[in-house]
């Protein structure tokens, strides 16, 4: 799995620090990887839905996601009355 920047790190100004990177999945570019009130998290944005909500690094989120998402598709873990 390869990420792709979609955007950069930003300065925020005198006290506000930085923000992270955004990432997207190569491949999967509506897979977003990005970090939010110190936790990473792994959104699918053409479905708003959000596949990992905390992660203490990029790393984990992505070995979640990795775990929970990759091994079968969005159909078979979605309610039956789902549409997608």
């Amino acid at each position: 799995m390869q990420l792709v920047k979609e955007s950069s790190t930003q300065w925020l100004g005198n006290g506000m620090g930085t923000t992270t990177a955004d990432w997207v999945i190569k491949g999967a570019e509506h897979i977003k990887v990005y970090k939010l009130f110190g936790g990473w998290r792994v959104q699918d944005t053409l479905r708003n839905l959000t596949l990992v909500r905390h992660a203490e690094t990029r790393k984990q989120a992505l070995e979640l996601y990795a775990q929970c998402y990759k091994a079968k598709p969005l159909s078979d873990r979605l309610p039956t009355d789902w549409v997608i």
